[in-house]
């Protein structure tokens, strides 16, 4: 036979237009092979007879990501016992050229699959996320407080020296809201009526960079968490206990050290341009420790009086008639505020949901629940946006390229161009000029269909990037916008507590509130480590978002079977459909060549009609196809219904199909099955009835089943086929 590259070589010489073929033989270099990663060892005969000897016998261990390669164990770390119900961060290593799969060493054992301790040891390991405790040497920096802390009070005591460096607002109502639940507490606020249409609102921020030293073990290991990781059942704090909940909180009644935000506004939340914002180290005394829930009660009316408010939220040094002035004039003016920065200002407001879990003792979760977004969390979050836009002018002015920014990038030149196409196949009046025009454009689909809303939104955001931390010098001023807040400069000033990135601004605010000419900058350059750290930061967003799916999916195994609900199809392509589910506010691209793993045999687009024609496979398919804990589907249906099935060829009559198009209703049903890892996975099943077998254009031919209406049926639906039970 002609050798392989003779072969090529032959092809390639005849055929025109053709574009080069080869066959990839080896792998010299994978940024896999630096990162670990979680691996599963399956059960399989005679792996009791290999304990101690699996290198010898070949043992293999698969990724639990779908898109990295079974491993061939050729080195398994001391301390570490084979066992197939337990997951272990594995690492890659070479691949040879005849090699079917690469070698690798199993470095650690997790936790046992299923359980809540297993499965959150897969989540914080696929997000590189590390959960150990902080060293010795670091607790060992915060030894230097102990002659601070009042031995009666166990409270902080504030040097008589920083009383001379700081502004005391300790005579302010200052006051904090956060959630049910919170313990880190990092951000308060003031309002006060200054005269006829000028009001001056405080924001006051803990000031960690007091206790934690640039430089020191505590701050290395912080840097190297860079954010606190918020899961269902627990936190993971990027600092130490005694700052997060104690010296720094701004727990109530007592006092703390702070920066501060002071500026003035009128009736609709717009700056006072003549009175040039404070931004300065201070003192403050919180008087109440709220959360939305209570201030959304004053607000509304709901809770009259003091004796209305839960212990945990008592008042101190001002009365409940001053406070509700404070919470009714505060909301009143930033809610003004947040209506001008959608409607006139030019941000971005997508809908997100979040959940809520009940846990029962051993962390399992009981019920979830969507999370009630109170309106007091917008008043609160307009500040915050506030401050954090003001510091961001001040150290760009002061401190230039060194100055730590929240970027987030316009749609580039292929978005807008796909985008438009979008819009042009779907017949959408839709603007991409700027953010305002794709804010307005939304609210116009919104206010006449909810689920076109839906669809075109989420097409909207994935097209547009995360947004990130980056040094103010390695870009041009025009190219530091935050798109979808449409604010030049920003950052991120009001959450030192849990996130890095506004350590290190509190940090240059320092130096910029108290520079030393006569010496240069002691602040460390992040330029180069900022990427590192918004990629920390973001990888600890998306492990709280995965861990709330993994807590559905604990629900989901427990109740069995697979539950329906709608989805949408909200882009369609030759390669792929996009699909959005709002039940769990989560999206899928299903793309050619995995369409199996979602029910669907087979995909045909029609580029004209922008079309896609989905075959499902037969019952028979599906036991064929060897998936590993299959769920059985029951489903009631009421005497009158019908099911349809598509009429297919003569030799296909086991398989179902339906055309769908960009905005159609369909159904899909979520289940867990028993192959590890625990995901929440989902299938597609069938249009919402009676939208199932309509197209663009041409009608298509069906044959109905009439189920009897003589008699109470169940059908069990695999894949497509039905059967009468």
């Amino acid at each position: 036979p002609m050798p392989l590259k003779e072969k090529l070589e032959y092809i390639n010489s005849f055929i025109p237009n053709l574009r080069p073929l080869g066959r990839v033989v080896g792998i010299l270099l994978s940024p896999a092979r630096g990162e670990q990663h979680i691996m599963i060892i399956d059960e399989q005969e005679g792996l009791e007879e290999m304990r101690g000897k699996e290198v010898e016998y070949g043992l293999q261990a698969r990724p639990a990501a779908t898109t990295l390669f079974t491993m061939n164990i050729t080195i398994i770390h001391p301390g570490v016992t084979i066992d197939p119900h337990v997951y272990y961060l594995g690492k890659y290593g070479d691949w040879g050229v005849n090699d079917e799969y690469p070698a690798g060493e199993l470095l650690k054992r997790g936790g046992l699959i299923g359980t809540v301790d297993g499965e959150t040891f897969r989540v914080l390991n696929t997000y590189r996320i590390d959960p150990k405790e902080f060293s010795e040497k670091a607790l060992e920096d915060l030894k230097l407080l102990d002659d601070q802390i009042d031995s009666i009070s166990k409270e902080l005591v504030i040097r008589p020296e920083e009383f001379k460096k700081r502004i005391d607002f300790r005579s302010k109502r200052i006051f904090t809201i956060d959630g049910e639940d919170t313990k880190d507490i990092d951000d308060a606020i003031h309002v006060e009526r200054i005269s006829e249409g000028v009001y001056e609102f405080g924001v006051h921020i803990a000031d960690v960079s007091y206790f934690v030293k640039e430089g020191s073990q505590l701050d290395l290991e912080a840097r190297e968490k860079s954010t606190s990781v918020y899961l269902v059942h627990k936190v993971y704090s990027m600092l130490p206990k005694i700052l997060t909940q104690g010296v720094c909180s701004l727990n109530p009644n007592v006092e703390r050290q702070a920066f501060s935000v002071i500026f003035r506004v009128d009736q609709d939340g717009q700056r006072i341009k003549d009175f040039e914002p404070v931004i300065c180290k201070s003192i403050i005394k919180s008087r109440s420790k709220m959360s939305y829930g209570v201030v959304q009660g004053i607000i509304d009316g709901k809770i009259k009086s003091e004796s209305d408010i839960p212990e945990a939220h008592k008042i101190f040094g001002c009365t409940f008639a001053e406070f509700k002035e404070d919470c009714d004039l505060g909301f009143k003016i930033m809610m003004n505020r947040r209506k001008w920065r959608y409607n006139f200002g030019g941000s971005i407001n997508f809908d997100k949901k979040k959940f809520k879990f009940k846990l029962k003792e051993d962390s399992f979760p009981e019920s979830m629940e969507e999370y009630k977004r109170y309106e007091s969390e917008g008043f609160i979050e307009e500040l915050m946006l506030y401050a954090n836009q003001m510091v961001a002018e001040f150290l760009y002015k002061k401190v230039g390229p060194k100055t730590i920014l929240r970027k987030h990038d316009s749609l580039g030149e292929d978005a807008i161009i796909e985008l438009k196409n979008y819009i042009a196949d779907n017949k959408l009046d839709f603007d991409l000029s700027s953010s305002l025009a794709i804010y307005k454009s939304l609210l116009k689909i919104k206010a006449t269909d909810e689920m076109k809303y839906m669809c075109v939104s989420r097409k909207v955001m994935t097209k547009l990037k995360a947004a990130a931390y980056v040094a103010a010098g390695t870009s041009s001023p025009e190219a530091l916008l935050h798109y979808a807040l449409n604010m030049n400069p920003y950052t991120h000033f009001t959450s030192p507590i849990r996130r890095y990135s506004d350590l290190i601004v509190h940090r240059l605010l320092s130096e910029a509130l108290h520079p030393n000419p006569g010496n240069p900058s002691t602040i460390f350059n992040y330029s180069e480590e900022i990427g590192k750290i918004s990629d920390r930061y973001k990888n600890g967003k998306n492990a709280g978002r995965a861990h709330e799916r993994l807590f559905y999916s604990f629900l989901r195994r427990e109740q069995g079977g697979i539950y329906e609900c709608k989805a949408y199809v909200y882009d369609i392509n030759e390669k792929s459909i996009g699909i959005f589910i709002p039940f769990m506010d989560m999206d899928k691209n299903i793309r050619m060549g995995e369409q199996k793993t979602y029910g669907i045999n087979r995909f045909d687009y029609d580029k004209e009609k922008k079309t896609m024609t989905l075959t499902f496979k037969s019952e028979k398919e599906e036991t064929k196809s060897g998936q590993k804990g299959k769920i059985a589907y029951v489903k009631k249906i009421k005497n009158e219904d019908v099911a349809s099935v598509r009429k297919m060829g003569e030799g296909d009559k086991e398989h179902a199909a339906m055309v769908i198009s960009v905005f159609s209703e369909i159904v899909v049903g979520l289940y867990v099955d028993t192959y590890p890892p625990l995901e929440l996975k989902f299938k597609i099943i069938k249009h919402q009835y009676p939208t199932f077998y309509q197209t663009n254009s041409q009608p298509v031919s069906y044959t109905h089943l009439t189920l009897p209406t003589s008699e109470r049926v169940q059908i069990s639906v695999v894949a497509g086929s039905l059967k009468k039970k």
